[in-house]
């Protein structure tokens, strides 16, 4: 059976974003299906950005910091000029959608 890759990506909104030395930046998501969300520090999880064309930016991040009580999870980034996703990750606000996909612990 083939199934759209599109179909595992669930979202995620951005409850922080903020800058916490010189180039490396720390995000909070928080999931935003009623899907378990129980990641935790060392999972890896791909982040997708929505492109205008309606097609995804994705690359994999590991989790830094989880809370799955709270369904949140962490990511500390370095940010690289003129990188291809760290210079859009950057420009996120809180409430901003984001794409995720991972497999959690059970």
């Amino acid at each position: 059976m083939v199934h759209d890759a599109r179909s595992f990506w669930r979202p995620a909104r951005v409850i922080e974003n903020r800058l916490v030395a010189n180039g490396s930046m720390w995000i909070t998501l928080e999931a935003a299906d009623d899907l378990p969300a129980a990641f935790e520090p060392g999972h890896v999880l791909g982040l997708g950005l929505k492109l205008e064309d309606n097609s995804l930016m994705r690359h994999a991040y590991t989790v830094s910091r989880g809370e799955p009580h709270k369904r949140r999870f962490e990511h500390l980034y370095r940010v690289v000029s003129g990188g291809r996703m760290t210079e859009r990750l950057v420009r996120l606000a809180l409430q901003d959608q984001v794409h995720r996909v991972g497999i959690e612990r059970a």
